[in-house]
């Protein structure tokens, strides 16, 4: 048996957000509704989260058919996803 909760236990389970770079390397990802959101402007949209490989591929082959091929589509880890995000909302100061 195990010392975690079944809520601790889920925040160590993989999940995977689709994020999208268009032809600028501007960074978007793909909200609950489909839609591209900035990943470095402030928004109530949730990401969709993708908790299997087979989730991801066939999202991935879906929104690749949405945006023009000058769009990149991955997958990334939820974890490094909400780093990216914060980086990019909240960036470092220039001296």
């Amino acid at each position: 048996m195990s010392n975690f909760s079944a809520e601790s236990e889920d925040n160590f389970s993989m999940a995977f957000v689709i994020n999208l770079a268009d032809g600028t390397g501007r960074e978007f990802y793909i909200s609950t509704q489909g839609e591209a959101v900035p990943l470095d402007t402030p928004s109530n949209a949730e990401a969709l989260i993708l908790k299997t490989p087979n989730q991801v591929d066939k999202q991935l082959e879906a929104f690749t058919k949405l945006f023009p091929g000058t769009c990149r589509l991955y997958a990334i880890e939820r974890r490094e996803f909400e780093h990216r995000q914060q980086k990019l909302r909240n960036p470092p100061e220039k001296n």
